[in-house]
């Protein structure tokens, strides 16, 4: 059984990297159909939209696609294949971390500024936090696009940071009552901060050691998911936020959210370059087994 295995590991991960163009396709019918919502039927006094409004129904239906696809494949790879390294830095993976670097450290800046300068509002606590540590994604970003510093100590702390960065905002947000607690947008915005901190926190177990650490399907969910409803969603937002002024009132900030688009990027590139860190499949020491055979090494 282990021999079937092995002889298949490699022709599955080609399968599997010739449907990673559908979650990019995804995210763009995401990003079109919300960005003409909140632009088009979309009330900012009550924070809805327009009753019957289709561009709400097709974006929850292509936000709930891009999750079943991504927990199916996530779900596929299961035994399929086990990860032996860091998918390799392709160009796009370069660009997307220089990318969502500098949006990082300009969305920490420009929220700071907006707090201790201009005075647009009272912060909370979660919120002051989140700006002091987004600066982490920057650095955890520029480091992770290079091969010699990704597995580095100070990667795994600054992608750690960045993780507990992002955390700390979604739950600033879901604290913030500026919108609804049932507004779409609202539970929108929760979606897309808990796919980016999903796949941060995949970045940090492919950093600790893909070997012992990183599983293959929490791997492929999180960065199909990323690749997809992150990718739309966080494009969808910074269309609003470039076109309508409520945006800013709302939390929709284009940094942020262009930020989070960079790191759906981020997550394509990794799926585009996962033939450069697929092995066969390893299974879990058997704890009935003898001692020299549960200390092999054990990757999912």
């Amino acid at each position: 059984m282990e021999k079937n295995k092995t002889e298949n590991a490699i022709p599955y991960v080609r399968s599997l990297m010739k449907k990673v163009p559908v979650l990019p396709i995804v995210g763009l019918i995401i990003a079109l159909f919300l960005s003409a919502g909140l632009v088009t039927s979309f009330n900012e006094e009550i924070g809805h939209f327009e009753y019957g409004a289709v561009t709400f129904y097709v974006t929850a239906a292509g936000i709930a696609a891009a999750a079943v696809i991504a927990a199916v494949m996530g779900k596929l790879a299961r035994e399929k294949f086990s990860l032996t390294a860091c998918p390799e830095s392709v160009p796009l993976s370069a660009a997307a971390g220089y990318f969502t670097a500098v949006l990082a450290a300009v969305t920490a800046g420009s929220e700071l500024y907006s707090i201790y300068v201009l005075f647009t509002h009272i912060p909370s606590t979660l919120e002051i936090l989140s700006c002091v540590l987004t600066p982490a994604i920057a650095v955890s970003a520029v480091l992770g696009a290079h091969e010699k510093t990704r597995g580095s100590v100070l990667r795994i702390v600054f992608a750690i940071l960045a993780v507990i960065a992002v955390n700390l905002y979604m739950f600033a947000c879901y604290f913030d009552f500026t919108l609804p607690l049932n507004s779409p947008v609202r539970n929108i915005i929760t979606i897309v901060q808990a796919g980016v901190m999903l796949f941060l926190l995949s970045e940090v177990r492919l950093a600790l050691s893909p070997e012992t650490r990183a599983t293959a399907p929490f791997f492929v969910f999180t960065s199909a998911f990323a690749a997809s409803a992150v990718l739309g969603i966080s494009f969808g937002l910074c269309v609003y936020a470039f076109v309508s002024p409520d945006a800013a009132a709302m939390g929709i900030s284009v940094y942020r959210f262009g930020c989070y688009f960079g790191i759906g990027l981020l997550a394509l590139s990794r799926l585009l370059a996962l033939g450069s860190a697929a092995g066969p499949y390893v299974a879990p020491p058997d704890p009935d087994a003898d001692d020299d055979d549960t200390n092999e090494t054990y990757t999912t």
